[in-house]
């Protein structure tokens, strides 16, 4: 089976505390500026913590349509609590995902059709494997940390 190629970034310095950052795969991409202060881009973190609901959020979807679910709206609102302690690493993350899918907001209803079940059903499953697998990118190495 074929290796999954890494993932390549470049950084080049700016000034102060900010970075450019291309992606030689995909050179079209626009350049990305990470700032320490999150003025002229996103701090470092911010991205790390976009990248990791991004990941999250692309493999619900990936089971939900796999699934054959019919699929709406995906949001996801990921929280990363961070070290008092220098350096502000992170320790925990917890993330919240929500389909637009009407049978959502209705949860619990005795007119839910079997596809809803199996929907909400496999949205906390992908929650659980998911959560906790990405999560552990950002907490796995360090002692306490957890993912929700």
């Amino acid at each position: 089976m074929a290796r999954k190629p890494p993932a390549v970034v470049d950084l080049a310095w700016e000034g102060d505390l900010r970075f450019s950052v291309r992606f030689p795969s995909t050179p079209d991409l626009p350049v990305l500026t990470l700032d320490s202060a999150g003025k002229v881009g996103p701090s470092p973190v911010a991205a790390l913590v976009a990248a990791l609901a991004g990941c999250m959020s692309i493999d619900v979807a990936h089971i939900l349509t796999r699934g054959r679910h019919p699929v709406r709206d995906i949001q996801a609102h990921l929280e990363a609590a961070r070290s008092d302690d220098e350096p502000h690493r992170i320790v925990g993350v917890e993330q919240r995902l929500r389909s637009g899918r009407p049978m959502l907001q209705h949860q619990g209803q005795r007119d839910e059709q079997p596809h809803q079940r199996d929907q909400r059903r496999e949205i906390r499953l992908a929650q659980q494997i998911l959560g906790c697998k990405h999560g552990h990118i950002w907490v796995g190495a360090s002692e306490g940390g957890n993912c929700k």
